[in-house]
């Protein structure tokens, strides 16, 4: 009796793990999609000023066998930027680009 509400809770959740990644493909293209026209501009505008930019998707890692990629909690937008020649593109936060 129990090993099969055990086994019928498994399959359950197999299920439901199958429709959401059904579901997030498409979202996750088009979320994608979206991040790179938003770098696409970016990375022109920033070029205009005679700097540069990166705009792009962080989906965070994996937490063990149940997850195959990272929580959603764990996605963001990084936006890097680099306002010298001959430097590579940083995270931007205040601490670097403090303007001291």
């Amino acid at each position: 009796e129990m090993d099969q509400q055990v086994e019928q809770m498994q399959l359950s959740k197999n299920d439901k793990v199958k429709e959401m990644q059904h579901k997030k493909g498409p979202w996750q293209a088009a979320l994608k999609n979206s991040v790179n026209k938003i770098d696409t501009k970016f990375s022109q505008y920033m070029s205009e000023l005679g700097c540069q930019g990166e705009v792009a998707l962080t989906e965070g890692e994996a937490d063990g066998e149940e997850e195959e990629e990272g929580s959603f909690k764990d996605w963001g937008i990084e936006i890097r930027v680099s306002f010298r020649e001959n430097t590579k593109p940083q995270v931007l936060s205040a601490r670097v680009q403090s303007g001291g």
